[in-house]
């Protein structure tokens, strides 16, 4: 088949570009042909496709003048380069199934208009809550965005959830969530999922995973913000200075961060780590701690720890929830800095609770959120989509195949 997946980026900014790029390589593996519509950057990591310029990026955005805010804020709306490239891709490439992921602000709605022109069969992911929010991280609804800092960047975020439900959201035929957690809330906004669970391919994990014995520490890895849970990481390190704490990422609470590592020498803060970093981290730690206080969908690092064999302590939230839970591979506990704090001095001395979570995530990882299985259930989809499509446009009411 040809498959073309949209996505703001072709380089790794999160979850859902490194979920993109290893699903077109996968895809390419089983002999489909895989084009990219996304930006273009000197750090993009697929080059099969066509790539159009970012209208913004996390270091120009807050050096925006009015002009070049309002030009930013129009083209998020609807963004002329997308369109014509994904015209364009579309004419030379054929696609039997367009695979959407994050467009918004980079691409626009531009190319989920355009593709649904040329009846191409549009495919959404869902990586977040922005289909049924204005605030991608609001489970609750909201047609307004109350989480944003900046007021220009809310009122944005407010128009383009009014686009994304009155254009957007029509036009596709089939959704994918990425975990039932999720799905519950899309339902609950009137549209239907198909639940395939996260995948991870975990290159850095080794066949022999270091014993109870030989880890030492908690590790937290992610966004230093507040919805990530990070001040109940840091009240954790002050009401348990017997347990070594390392912290990695970046976020609006870096300084927060760091100048509480100075007051506490139970605190490590690592700064940003590569990939490779990270997985050195989860071959070292005995626990890694995910306080996420928003309804996280499907988190890849919840993966990444369970394929390191590193039980998680996270909280009762969402597809991150869902994810330890299932697989057994970790403790979840309601919302609380005490009882993160309780259940870590726990853990970290009970070695036979310990093995036990320990193990089940790796089996997890082969099995619930093997890629292998990941990509079997995708290509059926891809071709129902596919075979609806061409029973349509093979219609003679319908004019032929576009």
């Amino acid at each position: 088949m040809r498959i073309l997946i949209v996505n703001n980026f072709a380089f790794v900014t999160g979850g859902a570009d490194l979920h993109c790029l290893q699903l077109a390589e996968g895809l390419r593996a089983r002999g489909h042909e895989v084009e990219l519509l996304a930006t273009a950057d000197p750090m993009n990591r697929d080059h099969h496709g066509a790539f159009v310029p970012a209208i913004v990026t996390n270091t120009s955005r807050g050096q925006l003048g009015a002009v070049a805010a309002l030009n930013v804020a129009l083209q998020a709306l609807w963004n002329p380069s997308a369109a014509r490239a994904t015209r364009s891709v579309i004419e030379r490439f054929r696609p039997d199934v367009a695979h959407l992921h994050k467009l918004y602000v980079q691409l626009s709605v531009s190319p989920v208009v355009t593709a649904a022109r040329h009846r191409v069969p549009l495919l959404q992911t869902v990586h977040d809550y922005e289909f049924t929010a204005a605030s991608s991280t609001d489970a609750t609804g909201g047609w307004i965005d109350r989480v944003e800092p900046k007021a220009s960047y809310r009122l944005l975020n407010t128009l383009l959830y009014v686009l994304k439900r009155t254009v957007h959201r029509p036009r596709v035929s089939e959704w994918i969530s990425v975990s039932r957690s999720t799905a519950a809330i899309y339902e609950a906004n009137g549209i239907n999922t198909t639940v395939l669970p996260n995948f991870t391919l975990s290159p850095f994990a080794p066949r022999r995973l270091p014993a109870f014995t030989e880890r030492t520490g908690l590790l937290y890895v992610g966004r230093l913000s507040e919805e990530k849970g990070i001040l109940d990481v840091l009240e954790l390190a002050r009401q348990m200075p017997r347990l070594p704490i390392r912290l990695a990422g970046g976020g609006p609470l870096q300084g927060l961060v760091t100048e509480t590592a100075q007051r506490h020498s139970n605190l490590e803060y690592l700064g940003n780590l590569e990939p490779k970093g990270v997985a050195a981290e989860l071959l070292r730690a005995r626990i890694a701690i995910m306080p996420s206080l928003w309804r996280e969908p499907g988190p890849l690092a919840a993966l990444e720890a369970m394929a390191h064999g590193v039980p998680i302590i996270a909280y009762a939230n969402g597809g991150l929830a869902e994810y330890v839970a299932d697989a057994g591979a970790g403790i979840v506990i309601d919302p609380s800095a005490v009882r993160l704090a309780r259940a870590a001095g726990e853990l970290y001395e009970n070695e036979e609770r310990w093995l036990e979570l320990a193990q089940r995530g790796p089996e997890a990882v082969k099995t619930t959120h093997s890629f292998e299985r990941y990509l079997d259930k995708l290509e059926e989809i891809y071709a129902r989509l596919a075979q609806v499509t061409s029973a349509t446009t093979n219609d003679p009411r319908e004019g032929g195949r576009r």
